[in-house]
Formats: structure tokens, C-alpha cells, sequence
């Protein structure tokens, strides 16, 4: 065998014990395809995330901005971390007279949090992308596909069960997540600690929401 050969059947092996290629396709799996596709729209047309940025508190608003991240996850995660830091509008608040504090509209950690789980937990098969709205008094984030598994409206989000669970896994060994279902309390703590209201939570047939309410 030809050592160009012998150097891409180690590679195969070696995705395939990560469960990222099908040895028996001989094909990359989806894990694989959304990890790592140069052009994923092309295997999944709808694994993308809209943002849209509305001028008011409705959809019929004027669209002041909007921006597709789209790409292998870890570009995609890297974009969106990025990304969510731009708009926070930090600023101090006096708590007295010789000590104040730096909020912001939104905390940037609860923004990751939410929007990794979005991502971790939403169907790949749906058609519809994730969607990342800001609208001038809220942030809305919707991701396609219901609660799964064991986690239901009456134990989130206490219960965990993981859609992508191959997803998590590689996104945890790299660092960009911990995977023991603690994103949405993260979440929670941060906004509590930033003086935003609570987020309230939509558990749809076919989607999942969480709304987050501008710091006033």
C-alpha cells in the first residue's frame, strides 16, 4: 500500500473511532460533516444562525443589521463569541459613593450559554435555522426541535438529555463548553447578577425559545 494511502486509511480509522466517519458508508457522519464540511450547507441547508436586529419590539420592525454564521462549528463559535461582545453596551452603575460596578444590556456569558445550547441541542434535520433576534427591549434565540429525550417542561432544566451528544462531547474536550448541563443556570446567574429580569422560556412542538429582557 502506498504510503499516501496507508497516512488517509490511519486519518479514517482514526475519525471513525471518534465516531466522525462511517466505516461501513465509507462516509463522514453528521457529527463529522458539521464539525468539520467546508460547505455544510450543502449536506444541511439550514444549520446556520440568522441574526437579525430589529429597530423595534416586533418583527414587523425595521431590520437594522443582520449577519449568517455559518461554517464548521468551531468557526461558527468563534464568530458568535466574537460577535456577542459588540453590542452589550457595558457601563458603570454607582452602588455608593466610592464603589460602582461595570452591567451591560445583555452579560455576555449568558449570551454564549444560551446560544451554545441552541446549538448543542437543536435538530440538524429541521428545517429552519437557529434564530438569534434582538429586538430593542429583548433578545430572543430559538432553535429547531423540541426538548428531547428525558428533558420535559416540568423538569427543565434540571433533567438533561443530549440531542448531538457527539457534538458536546468534541466541543468539551476542545474547551468550548462543559458537559454537565449547566449552561442554562450559568445563564440564569449571570443575568441575575447583571440585574436583568428572568428569562422566560418557550417549549414548543417542533422549537425551543428562551427570551431575555434588556437591562433597564
Amino acid at each position: 500500500m502506498q504510503p499516501y494511502y496507508t497516512f488517509r486509511y490511519y486519518i479514517v480509522v482514526v475519525l471513525a473511532s471518534l465516531r466522525f466517519f462511517d466505516l461501513s458508508r465509507n462516509c463522514p457522519t453528521y457529527a463529522g460533516i458539521i464539525l468539520f464540511a467546508q460547505d455544510i450547507l450543502g449536506w444541511l441547508p439550514n444549520a446556520y444562525i440568522q441574526y437579525v436586529r430589529f429597530a423595534g419590539t416586533t418583527l414587523d420592525a425595521d431590520v437594522v443589521s443582520e449577519k449568517t454564521f455559518q461554517g464548521d462549528l468551531l468557526s461558527v463559535v468563534r464568530d458568535m463569541n466574537s460577535f456577542v461582545t459588540l453590542f452589550t453596551n457595558q457601563r458603570p452603575v454607582h452602588r455608593s459613593a466610592i464603589e460602582e460596578s461595570i452591567v451591560s444590556d445583555y452579560p455576555v456569558v449568558a449570551l454564549r450559554e444560551l446560544l451554545m445550547n441552541a446549538i448543542l441541542h437543536r435538530s440538524y434535520e429541521a428545517p429552519a435555522p437557529v434564530r438569534f433576534y434582538q429586538y430593542s427591549d429583548r433578545i430572543e434565540i430559538q432553535n429547531p426541535g423540541p426538548l428531547y429525550g428525558l428533558a420535559r417542561q416540568d423538569n427543565f432544566p434540571t433533567q438533561t438529555s443530549y440531542r448531538n451528544p457527539i457534538l458536546a462531547e468534541a466541543l468539551k474536550t476542545l474547551g468550548a463548553i462543559n458537559r454537565f448541563g449547566r449552561g442554562v443556570e450559568r445563564a440564569k446567574a449571570a443575568l441575575a447578577k447583571n440585574g436583568n429580569a428572568h428569562p422566560s422560556f418557550t417549549f414548543g412542538e417542533n422549537h425551543f425559545g428562551v427570551t431575555i429582557w434588556n437591562r433597564t
